[in-house]
């Protein structure tokens, strides 16, 4: 694209096909906004940052998850890359079907140094579903994402991965693939929900693994995950009854969000008492349910859902609990087009949510950790600046963003803006030793040769 080139936005349900076509959306996601309310930019903190491209993952840096081991300075990096793999899928009575294959790349720096690479696995993606990252205590990396079982046949209906699968290590040294759920079965529903789950729909079919999030416990044996259950595929029935399933370390399957269409963007984060809570959303079913959701287990066996907002949210979920105990959660409001942020003490009840950035259409892809100084911080794509009649994407415009917040208010600084690219999408936020790293992806065209490519980028915040 040539100088002021925009870039259109798109559906919900991107297909991993589309990725390179000009005109796609790099949010996914529509936006329907009116743009004439929008704030000018906030206040503007300014740090450097040094940049570092991952060019041995190859066309990566989608769905980016970023995690620190816990000696504080070791920093990995799981992406999915395009590298123009071909594979072929056979759905229930119909011919072979040609298929995209994806590599999940994880990249991981010791002590600040150059990133090392490793591609996890090569999977089938009709569209991306996510992927997941967490150390364990021992300093290893586990990688969680969807994928096909060994062994285990593919689903009948949906074309491409539908399994989860882990696997455990350091870069270059990864354990043997473990598989977490091959099917919709689960061992229960969380009390109360057994009603929900009409005609056994809950336990049926065999797409599932979507959208993984994983953490560790202290004292866990291993892994906690959760992931969506799609029942048998993208029909409609099935998203809308589709599941958020909860597999403990050493435990079976538990539905903890029982045929109500949720499950989407899962983040799951660690309370003081060691239980889990898992954020997601329900996009798929009916006004009165949908929104932004949390599920938190409370303890002797109970488990308690909180709608968190009615609100559209765009892709991606940005949540944290804080060293004090606080839950923060971020996301990209689809009908202002703006950042938003929720706090609570308890992740039941919830303050009034706070606009982050409302500069034009801006806060897609939110990425949330706390910083050194305990307070949240939230990394960003910010799609364009105000402009009250033109909501495309302008890759002279956009840019990768990060807020923080101080003494109550926030303060909104750019990471990466550079002209006549589009930088800043899918972008993960951590701190290692006290200061900020954000991966990114970066896409640029070529006019000449009419191709699009992609790349992981890694920011890290210099010393002040």
């Amino acid at each position: 694209m040539t100088r002021g080139a925009s870039l259109a936005v798109g559906p919900l349900a991107m297909s991993a096909a589309l990725l390179g076509a000009c005109g796609t959306s790099p949010s996914g996601m529509g936006v329907q906004s009116d743009l004439s309310s929008g704030a000018r930019d906030m206040a503007v903190a300014q740090r450097s940052y040094v940049q570092e491209k991952i060019t041995r993952c190859g066309k990566g840096g989608m769905q980016n998850q970023i995690a620190v081991a816990p000696d504080g300075t070791t920093v990995g990096v799981v992406t999915i890359a395009d590298n123009g793999k071909q594979g072929t899928c056979t759905l229930l009575g119909r011919p072979p079907m040609a298929v995209p294959v994806y590599d999940i790349c994880f990249a991981e720096s010791v002590g600040g140094g150059a990133f090392a690479t490793t591609t996890v696995s090569s999977e089938k993606y009709i569209a991306f579903t996510g992927v997941g990252l967490a150390y364990a205590p021992s300093g290893a990396a586990t990688v969680a994402y969807t994928g096909n079982a060994m062994g285990v046949a593919p689903a009948e209906r949906y074309c491409g991965a539908s399994n989860l699968l882990s696997r455990s290590g350091k870069a270059g040294q990864f354990a043997a693939a473990q598989t977490i759920a091959t099917s919709s079965q689960s061992g229960g529903q969380v009390p109360g929900k057994a009603g929900q789950c009409i005609q056994d729909v809950c336990n049926s079919g065999d797409a599932v693994g979507f959208w993984p999030t994983l953490a560790y416990a202290p004292g866990a044996s291993g892994p906690a995950y959760a992931y969506r259950d799609l029942h048998y595929g993208l029909d409609d029935a099935s998203r809308s009854s589709s599941d958020l399933e909860f597999v403990g370390a050493g435990m079976g399957i538990l539905t903890v969000d029982v045929a109500r269409g949720g499950g989407a963007y899962g983040r799951m984060a660690v309370r003081g008492d060691g239980r889990p809570a898992i954020v997601h959303y329900n996009g798929e079913r009916e006004l009165a349910t949908d929104g932004v959701w949390i599920n938190q287990d409370t303890g002797a066996g109970g488990w308690v859902a909180t709608r968190v907002s009615p609100a559209r949210a765009g892709e991606g979920l940005g949540f944290a609990i804080g060293p004090t105990g606080t839950y923060a959660l971020a996301w990209y409001d689809q009908d202002g087009a703006r950042l938003v942020y929720a706090e609570s003490s308890d992740g039941v009840t919830w303050a009034p949510t706070t606009d982050v950035d409302t500069d034009g259409v801006t806060g897609m892809y939110p990425s949330l950790a706390f910083g050194p100084d305990g307070q949240p911080a939230i990394a960003y794509y910010r799609c364009r600046d105000y402009d009250p009649s033109n909501r495309n994407c302008d890759n002279n415009r956009d840019g990768l963003m990060l807020a923080r917040r101080s003494g109550g208010a926030w303060s909104v600084e750019p990471v990466s803006s550079k002209p006549g690219v589009f930088d800043g999408m899918y972008p993960a936020l951590a701190f290692a030793g006290g200061r900020a790293v954000v991966a990114f992806m970066t896409r640029t065209f070529d006019p000449g040769s009419n191709t699009t490519s992609v790349e992981l980028d890694v920011a890290r915040e210099e010393a002040q």
